[in-house]
């Protein structure tokens, strides 16, 4: 029998139970678990491009329930998890070009970028304009989540919509999870920024971190899961950055200034490539 769970498919053959289904762009097959106690059956599904056991479902017949804790034996609920957003549906009006694939290094802008983070987490959505399919089949590639925004989002916050839409649809986040912002041209940001907002979201603490440099407030900004229902609740023409005024925020003191750097104009983009070729500016 089959039964479907957003991306996910339950298959009973032979006595065995299995699961197919995507994980950041990955299809898995993964022998589940059972667990008594809860009506139905209960199963554990330890997606491959996670850590830790992640979704837990009951099943019965053809209702399907999300369960936030494990029966038998008191095992813990899924570990939280973090997201990564990268809106990248900006029409580069300040660059003059289309400045996501224009090369960088041994491969261009985007690929550089999705690189980075996709050695920190596994999922990464990337939200791209209608006319970009170029750029939507390069961030495929490189395994990001694909998000084609119909109609054309008129602003950051519109995109950022179009991430978190999308996420509570295929990952069905709880309230222990977060997303991790950022705008999608920050090529030069390092792995060890990202990492050191995710080991400030481990301490706890206020449901935004923003990593520093020298004072200066940078990305990525990292954002509880609760606060993705305040994003569309914003008024039209305000921006997320209104959030992050609110507060309550907690600074995080960055690993380097790479949380700074993004490619808004010519200049900056000749500079990050002076940068990675080791070229000195003067």
């Amino acid at each position: 029998m089959l039964y479907g769970a957003g991306t996910l498919a339950l298959r009973r053959t032979g006595g065995a139970t299995r699961i197919a289904g995507r994980s950041g762009g990955q299809r898995d097959a993964i022998v589940l678990r059972r667990y008594k106690g809860l009506q139905g059956i209960v199963v554990a599904v330890g997606m491959a491009a996670f850590s830790e056991c992640e979704v837990a479902l009951a099943m019965s017949g053809s209702r399907q329930q999300k369960v936030s804790k494990m029966a038998d034996g008191g095992e813990p609920a899924p570990q939280a998890r973090v997201f990564g957003v990268l809106p990248a549906a900006g029409r580069s009006r300040r660059m003059g070009q289309p400045k996501l694939l224009l090369p960088a290094g041994s491969g261009t802008v985007i690929e550089r970028v999705l690189e980075t983070w996709r050695a920190c987490m596994p999922v990464v959505v990337v939200v791209v304009h209608p006319q970009d399919g170029a750029l939507a089949e390069v961030c495929r590639r490189c395994g990001a989540h694909v998000v084609v925004a119909q109609p054309p989002p008129p602003d950051m916050r519109a995109s950022v919509c179009c991430a978190l839409d999308e996420l509570r649809r295929v990952y069905m986040p709880h309230v222990e999870d977060g997303w991790l912002l950022a705008p999608a041209d920050m090529a030069g940001l390092s792995c060890g920024a990202i990492q050191g907002v995710l080991a400030a979201r481990r301490q706890g603490g206020p449901e935004i971190l923003v990593p520093t440099w020298n004072g200066r407030r940078g990305h990525p900004v990292y954002f509880s899961w609760r606060l993705a229902e305040a994003v569309a609740e914003l008024p039209a023409g305000v921006g997320i950055d209104a959030l992050v005024r609110a507060g309550p925020v907690r600074e995080v003191p960055a690993a380097d200034a790479s949380v700074l750097a993004d490619l808004d104009t010519p200049e900056a983009y000749e500079a990050f490539l002076r940068a990675i070729s080791g070229v000195n500016s003067g």
